[in-house]
């Protein structure tokens, strides 16, 4: 039980964060969101890389609750650096871009949801 329930927090935060991490980096990075959104996943995916290629060594050197435990510090250790960035920044603040409605896009369609639509 203790599994299903991990994996069920496990996948409700990805689910989240998928939605969320993109406004997040429109919100603070509006003038630069291709990059910005480049870095994060590249992030992601060089550490996910790392804990992967680190579990099964981690795993015979220790145990394997050590080893996931690794790779969960790597994740605590990201989201209080954030968190710690952010509160050193302050309140948000839209900036002139955002301001603007620059990174906007018009509906594809017009000002009709479906082609053909009058």
């Amino acid at each position: 039980m203790p599994l299903f329930l991990g994996t069920l927090i496990l996948s409700a935060a990805v689910a989240v964060l998928n939605v969320v991490l993109p406004a997040v980096v429109r919100r603070d990075f509006p003038d630069r969101v291709p990059v910005m959104t480049g870095a994060y996943t590249a992030v992601m995916t060089g550490v996910a890389a790392l804990a992967s290629s680190t579990a099964v060594p981690l795993s015979g050197a220790l145990n394997w609750e050590l080893a996931l435990a690794a790779a969960a510090a790597l994740s605590l250790l990201a989201a209080l650096l954030w968190g710690g960035a952010r509160a050193a920044a302050g309140p948000v603040r839209p900036s002139t871009a955002a301001a603007r409605g620059a990174g906007a896009h018009p509906a594809p369609c017009g000002p009709h949801p479906w082609p053909g639509e009058s």
